[in-house]
């Protein structure tokens, strides 16, 4: 049992640490959204989201990740970054 004690809680803080890059993410979305603005950029850029979603699938295959699960992933991190922006 205490094996699985112990998967659990590397489970835990990687977790912990998917959250830390999220918060460091927003952040910098905050501060691109604050840079469109001042200079009249819209705030989707659909070509680039298309681009990094579709070198992100190309890591994640490499990794053994399903292109479903990341793209998945993506598109609700850039929903919520769409919301930050603005």
């Amino acid at each position: 049992m205490d094996d699985l004690q112990e998967l659990r809680w590397e489970i835990d803080h990687i977790d912990m640490q998917i959250i830390d890059l999220l918060v460091q993410r927003f952040s910098a979305v905050q501060d691109i959204g604050q840079y469109k603005k001042i200079h009249g950029f819209p705030f989707l850029d659909q070509e680039r989201q298309d681009k990094h979603v579709k070198a992100l699938i190309a890591e994640a295959k490499k990794q053994w990740l399903s292109e479903k699960f990341v793209s998945d992933l993506w598109d609700q991190i850039y929903r919520e970054s769409l919301q930050v922006q603005k």
